[in-house]
């Protein structure tokens, strides 16, 4: 997950609009282009956002870590047969979810969890 995914899923979380953690900083095309990696952005810019936002960038990457890891955890019981324990990790990802559904995560979650529902 890049910076501009973490950016968006924070501004959403917080309810605002690109306008509003934009101003002053630089425009809404630029943000958007961030938000969606398709643009090199100054270091300055993004921590003036990440400031706006409240983004501690290296508490955002260890929980991303932390998710990739439960993830693996949840794959790994799965394969194994150690239901009680997939039960316990579906439920704290769904406790993310938020999180999950607006990252590159996404993906691998739905494919995890159909073979969840499958088996």
């Amino acid at each position: 997950m890049n910076i501009g995914q973490i950016i968006k899923i924070k501004r959403k979380e917080l309810g605002l609009t690109q306008s509003e953690v934009c101003e002053g900083i630089c425009s809404v095309t630029h943000l958007s282009k961030i938000e969606n990696n398709t643009t090199n952005v100054a270091d300055d810019v993004i921590q003036l956002i990440c400031k706006r936002l409240n983004i501690n960038i290296e508490e955002e990457k260890k929980r991303i870590e932390n998710i990739e890891l439960i993830l693996n955890k949840f794959y790994e019981a799965m394969i194994f047969g150690k239901e009680e324990m997939v039960d316990e990790i579906r439920d704290k990802l769904e406790e993310e979810y938020y999180y999950i559904e607006n990252s590159d995560l996404y993906i691998l979650y739905n494919l995890y969890l159909m073979r969840y529902y499958i088996s």
